[in-house]
């Protein structure tokens, strides 16, 4: 009874401004037009709601082709489209998140590893500015990865889900100024779009090359100390003032009787 009968914009004025022109024209021309999740406001329970819609404006034609009306068929898909419009807010907050992070990360997307976002501290790492790298596959950006293990095991990460972690791996990146080894805490995390289908990884990574390196050092020093030792037969000895314990070589002990 508050329809029938009546003129559309008379009783739902609010649609006015997103369909009166469409209309229009529909009539006008005799062609058909739709529109595909298409603002348009409606008086609901006496409030005002948002409203996504897929609709097709058909003419409808008399014999002689005069068009008389409009077949209007609409589906409301508002809750698919907040939900899509969440889904890009809270993937908009993700890459805020990793752009601001103090550790190097980068996207891929796709089993091409395509680049679509990378932090400072991953491009300081990379030695390369965002028109190098950005949108590129990631073998086309660092052909050097062919010959390491760090694609295949992203592959591995794509196809099967499970996230991989790996501590003071050696990698090599082409700088311009030549070649440049890393030793690389990383870790390559599967993202999950609809379905649990993975669409993409993310790599985190922290560059530790300056303490396995100085770690590697105080090693070898160790190791040309106690060579240095042994062969001209010295002892040392490290006294922890703390507790009063002795650390010393077995020569020590056999310079002063007791069994190594």
């Amino acid at each position: 009874n508050e329809l029938i009968g009546k003129p559309l914009l008379q009783v739902l004025p609010e649609v006015r401004e997103a369909v009166e022109s469409l209309l229009a024209a529909v009539l006008t021309t005799g062609k058909a037009s739709s529109k595909l999740e298409y603002l348009v406001p409606i008086c609901r329970f006496g409030k005002i709601d948002n409203a996504y819609v897929n609709a097709v404006f058909e003419p409808l034609k008399e014999a002689d082709g005069t068009v008389t009306g409009i077949i209007v068929v609409a589906t409301e898909v508002t809750s698919l489209v907040n939900a899509k419009y969440k889904l890009a807010e809270s993937e908009k907050h993700f890459k805020h998140m990793v752009m601001q992070s103090p550790v190097a990360m980068a996207i891929f997307r796709g089993r091409e590893f395509i680049i679509e976002i990378a932090n400072v501290e991953m491009k300081n790492i990379w030695r390369k500015n965002e028109e190098e790298v950005l949108g590129k596959k990631l073998l086309d950006a660092f052909p050097e990865l062919k010959d390491q293990k760090f694609a295949a095991l992203l592959d591995e990460v794509f196809v099967n889900g499970t996230t991989y972690r790996e501590n003071e791996a050696a990698a090599w990146l082409h700088w311009n100024e030549g070649k440049k080894k890393f030793y690389l805490d990383y870790e390559y995390a599967p993202l999950f779009e609809a379905g649990n289908k993975v669409s993409g990884v993310m790599v985190t990574l922290n560059d530790v090359t300056e303490k396995v390196e100085t770690r590697k050092k105080l090693e070898v020093e160790e190791d040309r100390l106690r060579l240095a030792t042994e062969g001209t037969k010295l002892a040392t000895w490290d006294l922890n003032l703390q507790t009063g314990e002795i650390v010393h070589s077995p020569r020590l002990a056999e310079i002063f009787g007791h069994p190594s």
